[in-house]
């Protein structure tokens, strides 16, 4: 008779879950996650998730009858997820701003669509299909825009466009480097310790010094190394590092740039360079003709000189700048964010806050 009783008491608490779920899954869709950027916060959302959960479950224990425990807990929780993720959908689909933009279907919901589609690393196959059946705007994330409009790259990459960088750069986070800093007066700030480095006066410092570990490189190679006299570095010039370090020196608060820094100038200072070499040589293999004009063109000049080969090997410098074209370093242009005030490529407007690439 006792359950019996209980039972008009459950249903209550039952609907009553449902209804609370339903609304707290629409207050913070529409009151929080529809607005700015959270995905630097996504593990204090989950934390936070878990905790609630927890709550709910003990609260469910006490104020139920045993039967009806994990049943009131399971229907919030289940009734909360299903109303956010549902809310999410519509908004994306029916009512965002990006909508009018032809796109994948599935590219309007969610992100992952493009990773499965360039899952076997042949994006560039991936995004020229997109162009061929949707034109040079695709919708291809939930807040993202594809262009292929030639005026794209001065609109969102030239010295005179609003845009900032998007949140792919946060990569990083929570280390910081010159190429991931988003606000343009911290990247601003930022690359005042780089230009120390790369001043035409350090640039010429460089030369000298690291013909030394060429002339040694030469040494070991002839191996005369045995005798243990090795070349000494004629001269200690400060470089990108030095400054770098100096910096992280002087503010405590700075060593996460260090870190960041570092990374940056590992990857940039030799990445770029395998690249364009392995091509170089790959299409010298396959092109001896080339191969023997270059000999033949480098042939007196000499090459530690780096004026010498600027002005005399002409045919060199066609080569590398072909290479640079033929294997970019980078296989895909980098996402940029349109400012407050939006962003006009090509005649089309692309709304404020919105990812281009």
């Amino acid at each position: 008779m006792k359950f019996i009783n209980l039972c008009p008491f459950a249903c209550d608490l039952c609907k009553n879950a449902v209804i609370l779920g339903a609304l707290s899954g629409l207050l913070l869709h529409h009151g929080f996650f529809i607005k700015g950027e959270w995905h630097l916060l996504a593990p204090t959302v989950a934390v936070a998730h878990l905790c609630a959960f927890g709550g709910i479950a003990c609260f469910s224990w006490m104020l139920a009858e045993p039967s009806h425990n994990f049943a009131i807990a399971f229907l919030l929780i289940t009734s909360y997820f299903a109303t956010l993720t549902s809310s999410i959908i519509t908004y994306w689909v029916s009512f965002h701003r990006l909508r009018k933009f032809p796109g994948p279907r599935l590219a309007q919901v969610s992100k992952l669509w493009h990773v499965w589609k360039a899952r076997h690393s042949r994006n560039y196959s991936v995004l020229q299909n997109l162009h061929s059946r949707y034109g040079d705007f695709v919708h291809t994330g939930p807040s993202e825009v594809t262009v292929f409009h030639p005026d794209v790259f001065m609109a969102i990459d030239g010295p005179r466009s609003s845009c900032i960088k998007a949140e792919w750069y946060d990569l990083l986070h929570p280390q910081m480097a010159l190429v991931t800093a988003r606000d343009k007066g911290t990247h601003a700030n930022r690359r005042r310790q780089w230009n120390q480095g790369f001043s035409a006066k350090a640039l010429e410092q460089y030369e000298a010094k690291f013909r030394v570990h060429i002339e040694h490189l030469e040494v070991c190679v002839a191996g005369d190394a045995q005798g243990g006299k090795l070349p000494q570095d004629p001269r200690r010039v400060p470089d990108v590092a030095h400054y770098l370090m100096e910096d992280a020196r002087a503010s405590a608060n700075h060593s996460s740039w260090l870190t960041g820094d570092s990374i940056l100038a590992v990857v940039a200072g030799s990445e770029p360079t395998v690249v364009v070499l392995v091509g170089i040589f790959r299409e010298l293999g396959r092109n001896p003709t080339h191969a023997a004009r270059i000999y033949q063109e480098t042939r007196g000049v000499d090459l530690s000189d780096p004026r010498a080969l600027l002005r005399d090997c002409r045919y060199l410098e066609a080569v590398i700048t072909e290479a640079l074209r033929l294997y970019p370093v980078l296989p895909t242009g980098g996402l940029r964010k349109t400012a407050a005030e939006g962003l006009a490529i090509g005649g089309v407007y692309i709304l404020n806050y919105k990812s281009c690439i």
